[in-house]
């Protein structure tokens, strides 16, 4: 099958060389003429051809060439959209697109012409969407995420393929039906927006950044270990059981935003399940967690009291509270509290709740109240043998 884009390629050459062409009518007519004879030519050659690979391969080579000759009149005529030869050629690809549809490459790399006119479009449907979002509570910060997949379309930085402009009109498809009444197990309606991101696989580092954060945070919600673990290890099955939209990621050259986030929630969850993270927060030191810690039978006020009580009466040596408060946390737990948190521990060093201070006064006076029999039995055995050690 002959090649069918010879002259059109020489009538854009001239143009790149010579832009005041682009303004001449007969020039432009030229060209229009030229490609309408080159949509029936090809149309025509396709229609005919029985064996798949061919008709795969001659298909394919001039939707390439038409997507190179397009952006260099694009860029020829000072990327005017509104050129009647930009328009020719962009009604080319279409033609030749509708005429075999099935054979259209997914990672055939869109026109400049086709993403500018398409990104507008795209944009005033986000703009609809937006008013909807915003209502159930969705934040700047993640408002801008969302958007970023229409910047990057129309922004021409990045070399984008059909499978981009799918990617978009499925991605709009799905926030615009989302149900924001049903968000279960999520803690908010917010969260079927990331989780529609994660199902189109969106990879980009802010929003794997922004996830990331969102899980720490719902995390950093309990105190307790075993809850913070229990968070980690429902988020990670919740990512996992997602059921995929896209294929394949936005950006293809990156890893897969699910296999990142569980390779992010498994390091989260071993560095948990290893250090403590109060002392870690605290002074920033990887101290492994103490499996041997005293549990005492008290509140943790009551400990407190108890433990300042001691600091005050010299009974440990120690520079300063705050490192004693440190002490404290990484050794106790009580009869309440598997984890003592520094700071709770810090807040409550100086109680004057009568709640707090009276089973410790209790407790000092049963320590004194065994204490002053064994006192007194050594007083007297002392006093007897006075005699004999004059």
């Amino acid at each position: 099958m002959k090649y069918e884009l010879e002259t059109l390629e020489t009538l854009a050459g001239e143009w790149a060389v010579n832009q005041t062409l682009t303004t001449l009518g007969e020039q432009k007519k030229s060209f229009i003429d030229e490609a309408w004879r080159t949509k029936k030519a090809i149309i025509h050659n396709l229609l005919l051809q029985k064996n798949q690979t061919l008709l795969h391969t001659y298909f394919t080579i001039h939707m390439q060439k038409l997507v190179e000759l397009c952006d260099k009149v694009f860029d020829a005529v000072g990327q005017d959209t509104a050129h009647s030869v930009v328009i020719a050629i962009l009604d080319l690809l279409d033609a030749l697109k509708k005429a075999v549809p099935g054979l259209i490459d997914r990672d055939l790399a869109l026109p400049k012409a086709f993403r500018v006119i398409q990104g507008k479009r795209l944009a005033d449907e986000w703009e609809q969407l937006l008013p909807k979002l915003k209502n159930i509570g969705a934040t700047p910060e993640l408002l801008e995420i969302a958007v970023l997949p229409f910047e990057e379309f129309s922004s021409l930085k990045l070399k984008l393929s059909w499978f981009h402009y799918i990617w978009l009109k499925q991605y709009l498809y799905e926030l615009d039906n989302l149900d924001f009444s049903k968000f279960e197990p999520y803690p908010s309606a917010v969260h079927l927006i990331h989780e529609c991101l994660i199902r189109l696989d969106f990879n980009h580092s802010r929003f794997m950044a922004y996830c990331c954060k969102v899980i720490r945070e719902s995390t950093d919600q309990f105190e307790e270990p075993k809850e913070q673990l229990l968070v980690l290890s429902m988020s990670r099955k919740i990512i996992r059981q997602f059921p995929m939209i896209s294929g394949e990621p936005f950006y293809q050259k990156k890893q897969s935003i699910i296999k990142d986030l569980i390779k992010w929630v498994d390091e989260e969850t071993d560095f948990r399940s290893v250090y403590d993270l109060g002392i870690f927060a605290s002074i920033g030191k990887k101290v492994p967690v103490n499996p041997y810690k005293f549990i005492y039978d008290m509140t943790l006020e009551q400990l407190a009291f108890w433990k300042k009580l001691q600091y005050d009466h010299k009974l440990y040596i120690e520079d300063n509270l705050d490192s004693f408060s440190i002490k404290i946390a990484y050794n106790s737990s009580t009869r309440n509290k598997d984890e003592l948190s520094i700071g709770s521990i810090t807040s409550k060093l100086y109680s004057k709740d009568h709640k707090v201070i009276s089973p410790v006064y209790e407790l000092i006076l049963a320590m004194f109240t065994t204490m002053q029999p064994i006192m007194e039995l050594l007083q007297k055995m002392l006093d007897d043998l006075k005699p004999f050690m004059a």
